[in-house]
């Protein structure tokens, strides 16, 4: 398989992304790489919790004994000073452990949880932009072997475990060091066509039939999220930037960047194609409110007031 181009073969590997992370032994392997992750975040904030509350509490006896003392007032004052300052930064770093603590939950995301995370990606590929698909590509897949029956592609668990945490809301995932890897199967078959070897992927099966998308929509919260993560990262400095590459009016961008503040369970509505009848970019962004209750609420309305139009 040596005649078959290195192109050809990256191209397979995206068009079949979203159909590898459909996989179920994907999902799991995924599930339990997040539940070691967090059992060892967990176990990581446990340890600094010991250590913080150890050093409060010399630092608690330390003051005490520095109080009673006698001696020079100014070198004692400067000393209480001192001690004073670090117990209340030390409780302040504990304060932060236990916000993490909380952050974590109970035992971390379900399997359900994942499965749904990963799932997401699926209707928005065909509207990332290919340097975003190129960074999600290699984030995931550590390499490609190829067989005479197809690939096997070799997927990175931190990777998917980073993606999962990116869809999430926790922030651009970043390459990690080579881990556990999981091997999966992509059938096709390879067939000459004008003196060149061309991959012939198989079509993709879908078990249930999806509802019809707002692709304009669907569109709208892709390139949201890409811009916003472009702002948060520091790869442009702000909306002006990002409409001055795209070519479009900054209001635009404004526009679609507002798309980042709706309610996880709206967005992921919106991805379904469950969105009420008559919703645009210019409704979403010039009606729904900032809180998320109230966006539910105002949501649910609209849904009620479509379903008895229907009626």
């Amino acid at each position: 398989m040596k005649s078959v181009a290195a192109g050809e073969i990256e191209g397979a590997v995206k068009d079949r992304i979203r159909v590898i992370l459909r996989s179920p032994d994907v999902v799991a392997r995924t599930f339990r790489e997040v539940q070691a992750q967090v059992g060892q975040e967990r176990a990581e904030l446990a340890g600094q919790k010991e250590r913080l509350e150890a050093r409060l509490a010399e630092l608690k006896r330390a003051i005490g004994r520095l109080a009673r003392s006698e001696g020079n007032a100014g070198a004692l004052a400067g000393e209480l000073r001192k001690l004073n300052e670090e117990y209340a930064d030390v409780q302040t770093r504990l304060e932060e452990v236990g916000h993490a603590v909380e952050a974590l939950g109970a035992g971390g995301p379900g399997e359900s949880d994942v499965r749904e995370a990963l799932q997401k990606l699926d209707p928005l590929w065909d509207e990332l932009f290919p340097a975003e698909k190129e960074r999600i590509v290699k984030l995931l897949v550590q390499d490609v072997a190829v067989r005479k029956d197809g690939l096997v592609v070799r997927l990175r668990l931190n990777g998917l475990n980073s993606l999962v945490a990116e869809i999430q809301g926790d922030g651009p995932a970043e390459p990690g060091k080579d881990g556990q890897t999981v091997d999966v199967h992509v059938p096709m078959e390879f067939k000459r066509r004008g003196g060149r070897k061309e991959i012939v992927l198989p079509p993709d099966a879908e078990t249930e039939p999806k509802a019809q998308q707002n692709r304009p929509l669907v569109l709208a919260l892709a390139r949201a999220h890409r811009w916003q993560r472009m702002i948060d990262s520091g790869e442009v400095p702000g909306v002006e930037a990002i409409a001055a590459q795209h070519g479009v009016d900054r209001a635009y961008v404004s526009r679609i960047l507002g798309l980042t503040a709706l309610a996880p369970d709206i967005i992921g509505a919106i991805l379904a194609g469950h969105e009420p009848d008559g919703i645009s970019l210019s409704k979403l962004h010039g009606e729904m409110p900032l809180c998320w209750q109230e966006q539910r609420e105002m949501w649910a309305r609209r849904s009620s007031c479509c379903a008895a139009a229907r009626t």
